[in-house]
């Protein structure tokens, strides 16, 4: 890909290098290592445009990275603190199977797939009434404080994405 097929985001971003080594070579993201671009808070690398020409779904952006708080300190806090909470008690982890790593994981509250009734996961039913408390307040906190600012984030910037997601 040429450094003129390049697009350039809003923010008047240019051709950074780490945006053509992104592109032209391996996908390796870290997120502590993109460039901060302090000006605006907002680093995007765009997705290539020949990408785009093949399949219209696809988002216009490959990584999108805000600098700028999306979501208050405190809020952050209390997320924290809900996990540390959630970390010290006796949380039951599922049994590692064919369908599950072996990496300690769990489904939290509520969960749908592709699903008109959603349901209560088996990871949230069978943990004490202890944990079940703190488990509560991890997701309650997402869904009040943090998912509100990601989805008015992917409308803003990934409009097609929210559209289908919204359906």
């Amino acid at each position: 890909m040429s450094k003129k097929n390049l697009r350039t985001s809003e923010q008047g971003l240019t051709n950074h290098p780490y945006i053509l080594n992104f592109i032209l070579g391996p996908p390796l993201i870290v997120p502590r290592n993109l460039p901060s671009v302090i000006e605006t808070g907002r680093f995007f690398i765009p997705t290539p445009l020949d990408i785009l020409a093949k399949n219209d779904l696809h988002p216009p952006y490959l990584v999108a990275r805000f600098d700028w708080q999306v979501v208050k300190k405190s809020v952050t806090n209390a997320l924290l603190r809900a996990w540390e909470e959630l970390s010290q008690l006796d949380v039951q982890f599922p049994k590692a199977d064919k369908t599950r790593s072996a990496t300690p994981a769990l489904h939290l509250g509520i969960w749908q797939l592709y699903n008109a009734d959603p349901y209560i996961t088996g990871d949230s039913r069978h943990q004490s009434e202890e944990v079940i408390v703190a488990m509560d307040k991890f997701p309650r906190i997402i869904q009040e404080y943090i998912a509100p600012k990601v989805k008015k984030l992917l409308k803003q910037y990934y409009p097609q994405q929210y559209n289908r997601q919204m359906r």
